[in-house]
């Protein structure tokens, strides 16, 4: 059993550059890739998704790529010399014309140059190539860690559930308990019932016709058995070692829908108080079972 909530990082170095991939995870209904990385590795995304996707199969995965270069990259300049002389013509002749004087073309032209209109510094892009090696032994590294992290906490969850399992079967067992009892409690008190009413105009095998239909109105053996059923699936279930959290949650929801049943067709106080508690440790187990893989 795995949780869907994890973390994992990978960290590869070569002479030229170091890679840092994290991988942050939480809960989600499917797979959810989002990648953070310099755009020129944007066409890698599906092949490191499906790196991901072998090893995982639910959760919204958050995955940070970092690059840092050891060495200076190789960088270029442009300079629009066009755009240069085109203001020092212009300049010139304004100049002349309004104020009687040319500036000094030299510092003119200095002043230009720090300007990104005229000049731009970038750094040569490097071959994908130089990546790709780095890049993906990181990302198996951030995998691994990802999927030791969600173990572990898988392992919470798992301690989790049996003790949740643990006490869902006490109360059915202790509905169990009081289900013989409270029915021949029933029947003695809707026969006396019947009688009070009627007096003796109408025969036994009458009167226990109908009370027979009215008890079974309230049989709730039917739904103690499935309630049986489904704490054995629980426990079959959670030893698998697949993901089995969409699993789990229709279980959970086959859980809810007998007790909520159970506690419908019932006057007792101490089945009723038992569904109480039942329903309580259900929904701590929904909740639960939100995390799990």
């Amino acid at each position: 059993m795995k949780s869907m909530t994890g973390f994992g990082r990978g960290e590869v170095e070569n002479d030229q550059m170091s890679v840092v991939i994290e991988l942050k995870s939480v809960n989600h209904r499917f797979l959810d890739c989002q990648f953070h990385m310099p755009r020129q590795l944007s066409e890698w995304e599906n092949a490191l998704r499906q790196v991901i996707k072998k090893e995982v199969a639910r959760g919204r995965i958050d995955i940070y790529v970092t690059i840092e270069f050891k060495v200076a990259t190789p960088k270029t300049t442009h300079i629009d010399w066009e755009a240069i002389e085109q203001v020092l013509e212009e300049t010139s002749k304004e100049s002349q014309k309004r104020f009687g004087f040319v500036p000094d073309r030299a510092r003119l032209v200095t002043q230009l140059l720090q300007q990104e209109e005229f000049m731009t510094i970038s750094e040569k892009s490097i071959a994908l190539d130089h990546y790709q090696e780095l890049i993906f032994k990181a990302l198996d590294l951030a995998v691994a860690h990802l999927i030791d992290t969600r173990s572990t906490e898988g392992q919470y969850l798992h301690a989790i559930l049996v003790e949740q399992q643990a006490l869902i079967q006490a109360e059915y067992e202790n509905i169990m308990m009081h289900t013989e009892t409270i029915e021949q409690e029933q029947e003695e008190k809707l026969l006396q019932a019947v009688r009070l009413r009627v007096g003796e105009a109408i025969d036994d095998t009458r009167i226990l016709t109908e009370v027979a239909l009215l008890l079974e109105r309230g049989d709730i053996h039917e739904e103690l058995d499935r309630l049986r059923v489904h704490l054995q699936q629980l426990t079959n279930l959670i030893a698998k070692p697949h993901p089995i959290g969409r699993e789990l949650d229709f279980l959970i929801q086959e859980f809810n829908r007998e007790v909520n049943t159970i506690g419908s067709k019932t006057a007792s106080i101490e089945i009723k108080n038992s569904v109480v508690a039942l329903k309580t440790t259900i929904e701590k187990m929904r909740e639960q079972v939100q995390n799990i893989e």
